[in-house]
C-alpha cells in the first residue's frame, strides 16, 4: 500500500492552508523553538519568537510579554509550543484582535526533518506535497 494512502498528503487542505497564510498580507508572527524555525520561511512570517525548547511555560508571563510588544491589531499568530500554548491563545485573543492558530507538531517533520508523530511517510514526502509553495531554497536550509 501506498504510504501517503490514509494521510493528509492524499488531501489539498494543508497545503492550501499554509497557501493562505503566505498570501495573507496582515502582520504573521511565529512563536516555536528552534527545530520547526524554518515554519518562519515557510509561512513567510515577519516575526519570530524563539521559545525555548522545553518548558517555556515556566517563563510563560515573559514569552507573554515579549508576544505582546510585537501584537497590532489583527496580525495572525501561528504557535508550535505545546500544552501551554492553549492557555497563551485564551490570554492572548481575550485582549487584541488577533487570529491565533496553533500549529502543535503538524509542521515538525517538514520543518525539522524529526518525525514527532509517528507518521508514515517520509519528510521527503512532504517537501513534494509542499513544493508548489515552500521557499525556493527549503533544502538547501
Amino acid at each position: 500500500q501506498c504510504p501517503l494512502v490514509g494521510t493528509f498528503l492524499q488531501y489539498p487542505h494543508m497545503r492550501d492552508f499554509v497557501q493562505v497564510i503566505q498570501q495573507n498580507p496582515r502582520k504573521k508572527i511565529i512563536i516555536c523553538n528552534h527545530h520547526n524555525e524554518r515554519l518562519v520561511a515557510l509561512f513567510q512570517a515577519d516575526t519570530y519568537i524563539k521559545i525555548p525548547t522545553n518548558n517555556w511555560s515556566f517563563q510563560y508571563n515573559k514569552w507573554k510579554t515579549e508576544l505582546e510588544r510585537h501584537v497590532e491589531p489583527h496580525c495572525i499568530i501561528l504557535i508550535a509550543g505545546g500544552l501551554c500554548s492553549k492557555v497563551l491563545i485564551s490570554d492572548i485573543v481575550e485582549k487584541h484582535d488577533v487570529t491565533f492558530l496553533d500549529l502543535g507538531s503538524s509542521f515538525d517533520l517538514l520543518a525539522s526533518k524529526i518525525n514527532s508523530r509517528g507518521w508514515r511517510h517520509a519528510y521527503e514526502d512532504e517537501v513534494e506535497y509542499y513544493k508548489s509553495i515552500l521557499p525556493a531554497n527549503w533544502d538547501a536550509e
